[in-house]
């Protein structure tokens, strides 16, 4: 059993340390290993390398108009994650280990009554752009961008792809620019998602199968 602690990286440079293993007998030779440490950026991602994932389960959030909200746009939350996850309703988490993918998108206006999840593909904003007042300059069509980091696992701010393991989210990565694309074939919704995040990795994927909508 190795056990080692470390400090966050405050500065830009990476740096090195050797972790050397050695042996009760000293006729075998002792084992060096390297292990550097990243510099501090600005990128809120944890993951460096291009993703593609194929949730199995959504659950599909709308706020829609109805007789005391008349908004130019309903605004959907799409929450797609693989057979290991579970969402505890009574306790408002997510428990179990696997994918979750978090889209934000703002569709047509529509009546509670009679909404659907539009086909159309929507375009990636900047967060704040998504979110701006008045809430007439805000465009159906748009996909919400990412915020701060994703290892808030209940409401991360913005679209994030997410490694749950246990319940904690361990890996994320943001959505800094690309397209969510939904389609409809009978009762089957595709929905594909082809996004950049902001360590330039692509984070690409999707689902196909029947949406019930939560109001």
């Amino acid at each position: 059993t190795v056990h080692y602690a470390y400090t966050v990286n405050e500065t830009e440079t990476p740096r090195t340390a050797y972790l050397v293993l050695t042996h009760a007998d000293d006729s075998v030779e002792p084992v060096r290993v390297k292990v550097t440490q990243r510099g501090k950026t600005d990128v809120n991602s944890t993951i460096y390398e291009d993703i593609e994932s194929h949730p199995t389960q959504i659950m599909a959030e709308v706020m829609a108009n109805n007789d005391w909200r008349d908004y130019p746009f309903v605004q959907w939350t799409l929450t797609l994650y693989t057979d290991g996850l579970t969402y505890n309703k009574l306790w408002g988490r997510w428990d179990g280990s696997g994918e979750r993918m978090r889209i934000l998108l703002l569709g047509s206006p529509q009546h509670e009554d009679d909404v659907t999840l539009e086909e159309m593909t929507y375009e990636i904003v900047p967060y704040d752009e998504y979110n701006k007042e008045p809430l007439t300059d805000r465009k159906p069509g748009w996909a919400c961008g990412s915020r701060g980091d994703g290892k808030t696992v209940v409401y991360p701010a913005g679209t994030w792809y997410q490694v749950i393991e246990a319940g904690k989210a361990t890996q994320w990565a943001s959505a800094e620019s690309g397209t969510i694309t939904v389609s409809k074939n009978g009762d089957d919704y595709t929905v594909s998602w082809d996004l950049t995040s902001d360590a330039g990795c692509k984070v690409t994927g999707s689902y196909t199968g029947p949406i019930d909508i939560i109001l």
